[in-house]
């Protein structure tokens, strides 16, 4: 090769290894530099925690199951208790048409004879609740909501 041609050739070879810019025979570019930047999440681990002794309890409307025979109420819990923000669920199977309501609350309920209702609602007031099969009279359960 030819010595005029290889001092371009290491002139061109030395400009790529270095940086931006480009030397073709004598005369020298710039290029603009390209950066790429990748966003991070930055995350920090929290060191693990003790147990703590308050136990968290799920109810589900099967676990929270009232039912009512004859005019009578002849299974299901006396009292619901709850964290007020909480859902109260239970289930009421009567053997009569009626309707269950949640008195301070003022929902009502209708029933099916023989088939299951869901009872379900955000707790969101704080005392006692009185819930009752209302055409019967029939007290079916308290709702206790603590704050």
């Amino acid at each position: 090769m030819k010595p005029r041609l290889l001092a371009s050739l290491a002139l061109l070879l030395a400009a790529c290894a270095t940086g931006p810019e480009t030397t073709t025979l004598g005369t020298t570019t710039t290029q603009p530099e390209i950066t790429s930047t990748t966003a991070q999440t930055a995350t920090t681990e929290q060191p693990p925690t003790a147990p703590t002794t308050a136990a968290v309890t799920t109810t589900t409307a099967a676990q929270n199951l009232i039912r009512v025979e004859g005019g009578v109420k002849v299974d299901g819990p006396d009292t619901i208790s709850v964290a007020q923000g909480e859902t109260v669920v239970f289930q009421v199977v009567a053997d009569v048409a009626d309707e269950v309501h949640v008195h301070g609350y003022d929902l009502l309920f209708e029933t099916v004879p023989g088939e299951p209702i869901v009872v379900e609602f955000m707790a969101d007031a704080t005392g006692i609740f009185e819930v009752e099969l209302e055409e019967s009279h029939l007290d079916l359960v308290n709702i206790e909501v603590t704050p």
